[in-house]
């Protein structure tokens, strides 16, 4: 199953309490570029360094996967991998930091790609346009440019909203060669009536 037929079939705005989510098999979202190898997760709106995770990757192209979780009928996007092309089942490694997001989505890219491009100058070009990436998508892929250098963004949607998610570096055959980051965990149960805004 594609995640735009999964996302179809979601039903409700919000998981009902006491409900244990199942999660779905991993699902393609594409590919994305990380010609430094400065592989980024944070909040897209906030994209430096110091406010997200890095892992250091091989440059090249990525794969994109994600996994849902069904609480019975209404859907969510449960954690995001990315991870190089070509690698045949990468393994996760204990998670070593967390990532955040104030914007219910997660923005992945290779940051120095990122920070080369957006200058001062661009900033506010920047913000504009990532507010069409992360406008109403559950998750969504861009080339940008700014000033003749260009990087690829992608937005997924991130759990229940805004929060911080635990990231693991995936390995093969002893390298790191991308991460995972889970945003709600295996079986997870909403126990509380609040919402979170995001």
């Amino acid at each position: 199953m594609n995640i735009e037929t999964y996302f179809k079939k979601s039903k409700g705005s919000w998981p009902k309490k006491n409900v244990a989510g199942v999660e779905s098999e991993w699902m393609k979202l594409g590919t994305i570029e990380i010609p430094t190898g400065s592989l980024w997760a944070g909040d897209p709106w906030v994209a430096n360094a110091e406010d997200g995770v890095v892992v250091r990757v091989p440059k090249g192209r990525y794969m994109m996967e994600a996994k849902g979780m069904d609480f019975k009928g209404h859907r969510r996007v449960s954690r995001i991998r990315v991870y190089r092309e070509g690698v045949k089942s990468p393994t996760t490694s204990k998670s070593g930091k967390e990532t955040w997001t104030d914007v219910g989505m997660i923005g992945v890219c290779d940051i120095r790609a990122l920070q080369r491009a957006v200058s001062e100058k661009f900033v506010d070009e920047y913000m504009n346009d990532i507010q069409e990436v992360t406008d109403g998508a559950i998750a969504n892929c861009v080339p940008m440019e700014y000033g003749g250098k260009s990087f690829q963004m992608a937005a997924i949607s991130s759990g229940l909203g805004d929060g911080s998610f635990p990231v693991y570096p995936l390995k093969y055959r002893g390298k790191t060669i991308g991460m995972e980051i889970e945003f709600l965990a295996c079986g997870f149960k909403l126990t509380d009536d609040f919402r979170i805004i995001g």
